[in-house]
């Protein structure tokens, strides 16, 4: 146990306060992303930016820790997008020094995200969130 400077053990001290503060920020930054991604858009009643029918498109966004998820199921429904919130934003074992990945394999999620349909503009709905979560993320470090 070496002592400098009258501090015991100060890289471990430092690379805790790092933890902390790596593991707040990608809190913050989830947290922003999810309340935007698990909103669905005005279509629905609702003042959100996803597209949603039956829920599909919500639903099959995935947050991983380490390594992409690149799954999809139509069977996947959640058109209120509360379950998928709570999947974003639950809590994770995963060590805050692995990458993140947020994924969406759904077949038209890039008609929804960059091309639109015959009658709607595209949504932009992945951006919209990616955005907001590095303001969020901005706001806090600030």
């Amino acid at each position: 146990m070496a002592i400098e400077n009258g501090f015991k053990d100060i890289s471990k001290t430092f690379n805790r306060m790092a933890k902390e503060a790596v593991e707040e920020a990608q809190d913050v930054a989830i947290l922003a992303f999810a309340n935007k991604v698990t909103q669905p858009a005005p279509s629905q009643g609702a003042s959100g930016y996803t597209p949603v029918l039956e829920g599909v498109l919500i639903a099959n966004t995935r947050l991983t820790y380490g390594r992409r998820n690149n799954s999809f199921s139509w069977n996947l429904k959640d058109p209120s997008g509360r379950e998928t919130f709570r999947k974003l934003t639950r809590e994770s074992n995963a060590s805050v020094w692995l990458p993140i990945y947020i994924t969406n394999n759904t077949p038209y999620n890039v008609e929804a995200e960059y091309r639109g349909w015959k009658f709607t503009a595209p949504y932009k709905y992945f951006q919209t969130a990616v955005y907001s979560s590095i303001e969020a993320l901005n706001r806090h470090t600030r």
